[in-house]
């Protein structure tokens, strides 16, 4: 099945450039100075321990080492399986300055497992003045297989308002899509 989606990321535009941690990372054609990243993984371990983390801010902060704060403006701290919520987040990587973001955040069942999308909100206005994130724009896809497998697919669109140069700031996403698929196999107990 990985075969597969491999198959259909190829033809769609997108060009292979790393494989960690059980996934395969592409980048996919520039959009504007947006670099789209797609991971496309397999791991051995049931949908469920994989979405209990991504549904749940606190476990995500716990989680992935670059996203400082989660803070769902609207209770509950856990998203339920499905529905939206929105969420201050502080984005950060050592050296350089932290970044902001006001998300909406979408959950849902799939036909086949669970989706979780997010998109920078309309309303910024909880932002306190750190460096502005313009786009961040993603999801999460999780598949169960009969095999007792999770297949996630993982895709991200981000900009920030720094001024970091274009190509240091497409490397640096790269770079962070590979730490946090890792990060997320260590917290998911992938082997």
């Amino acid at each position: 099945m990985l075969l597969l989606l491999t198959i259909l990321c190829a033809h769609a535009e997108w060009q292979e450039i790393a494989t960690s941690t059980g996934c395969t990372i592409y980048k996919g054609s520039l959009e504007a100075d947006i670099q789209p990243i797609r991971a496309m993984c397999e791991w051995n371990v049931p949908l469920q321990q994989v979405q209990e983390i991504l549904s749940d801010q606190r476990r995500q902060v716990a989680t992935f080492s670059t996203l400082r704060q989660s803070v769902p403006l609207d209770p509950p701290m856990a998203a339920p399986p499905t529905g939206t919520q929105w969420a201050y987040q502080v984005h950060g990587v050592s050296g350089a300055p932290e970044r902001e973001v006001v998300v909406k955040i979408t959950s849902e069942q799939t036909e086949s497992g669970w989706r979780q999308s997010w998109t920078r909100a309309e309303d910024q206005s909880e932002l306190i003045g750190l460096v502005e994130i313009q786009t961040n724009d993603g999801f999460w896809e999780l598949t169960a297989t009969d095999r007792n497998t999770t297949q996630l697919t993982y895709e991200t669109r981000y900009k920030d308002a720094g001024r970091l140069p274009e190509r240091i700031g497409r490397a640096f996403q790269i770079s962070r899509a590979k730490q946090m698929l890792t990060e997320l196999a260590t917290s998911a107990e992938v082997h």
